[in-house]
């Protein structure tokens, strides 16, 4: 149940980045993320670490479309491949 909960919330971070309308491979964009994420927590780093670790299935140290897919099916969202 807590692997679930953590999911679940990684999804809604997805939803609200996607929501955010983010420019991929801007530097500015990309410093802002930056200095977000200095500002977490180590219990936080640790459970977006498990987190993540949950959502690649294949080891390889990247989420894929089709993992992300996987996740954000698993919990009830529903997305298009476009999306």
């Amino acid at each position: 149940l807590v692997k679930f909960q953590m999911i679940r919330h990684a999804t809604r971070c997805f939803d609200y980045i996607l929501m955010t309308k983010p420019k991929w491979g801007d530097v500015g964009e990309m410093t802002r993320r930056s200095i977000l994420a200095s500002k977490l927590t180590t219990a936080k780093v640790d459970e977006f670490t498990e987190v993540f670790k949950i959502m690649d299935n294949d080891g390889n140290g990247k989420i894929s479309v089709l993992e992300l897919k996987r996740v954000v099916e698993s919990t009830g969202g529903q997305y298009s491949d476009q999306e």
